[in-house]
């Protein structure tokens, strides 16, 4: 994939990202409990739903990120019971984890709502504008990968493949983030024995929680089509479900580190 595209897409899709982050409207909780929220609202992407979960998670984010980033060989395989592998098809920039994306000069905060200070939102636009002038850009990893999934529903979902350009960050305040789309490989034709799905803009925000270094504050997307002809009432009760047992399994997975 050529890299000034994937910069272009990648910058796109994080501007999104941050935006579903502060935009606190318009969205129906379907699923609540142990601490978790997941909520919906139509998606202006394709004919479906966004959702979004939140939690509080035992970690720091780098612990909670380390456990959930889409890596090969990674941990999330091995709790995440809607993941069977990750992929690197195309690494396009790695930057060393130590170096922090800053919007402009603004120091931002962690819960209280940085998103939506002014100053955050003119970094970000002097952000773009460093985009779009062909500046370079403050990334910290960005590549196209492969996921491979499982049969869910009772096999009602067959196993399903994405290929997403993936763009992770972190911000001044320590959050970390993580931002894809769908995209086309000539690397990554559909396989036999897949379905091929498409992610829109999705990802997840692992933030620091005030006063509780312990813990981390995970806010997650999902926009996923999931391709074939599966009845709607499917696809609406798999997701709310799926996203609870992620955070379900996640917590598992946390204590565990820490025991």
């Amino acid at each position: 994939m050529d890299p000034t595209l994937a910069a272009q897409m990648s910058e796109e899709v994080a501007e999104k990202m941050l935006q579903y982050r502060r935009d606190s409207s318009s969205w129906k909780i379907c699923r609540e409990g142990n601490g978790v929220s997941v909520s919906w609202r139509p998606s202006v992407e394709f004919p479906g739903n966004l959702y979004r979960g939140e939690g509080v998670v035992l970690g720091t984010p780098e612990e909670v990120w380390e456990c959930v980033k889409p890596v090969a060989g990674g941990l999330r395989v091995k709790w995440d019971e809607n993941v069977n592998g990750f992929e690197v098809i195309q690494s396009i920039t790695d930057a060393p984890t130590s170096i922090p994306f800053v919007l402009g000069n603004v120091a931002l905060g962690a819960h209280d709502q940085w998103w939506e200070r002014p100053g955050v939102l003119a970094g970000w636009e002097r952000h773009s504008a460093r985009r779009r002038s062909g500046l370079p850009l403050p990334w910290q990893t960005l590549c196209v990968s492969r996921t491979s999934t499982p049969s869910a529903a009772m096999k009602l979902i067959s196993p399903r493949d994405f290929v997403d350009l993936v763009l992770i960050r972190k911000y001044e305040d320590g959050t970390i983030s993580s931002n894809a789309t769908h995209v086309e490989h000539p690397l990554c034709p559909p396989k036999p024995g897949f379905v091929r799905g498409f992610n829109h803009p999705c990802g997840c925000f692992c933030e620091p929680v005030p006063g509780e270094p312990g813990k981390t504050n995970l806010v997650t997307f999902f926009q996923t089509d999931l391709s074939g002809y599966l009845p709607k009432s499917v696809v609406d009760s798999f997701f709310p479900r799926s996203m609870a047992g992620f955070y379900s399994n996640l917590q598992k997975a946390m204590k565990q580190f820490h025991d």
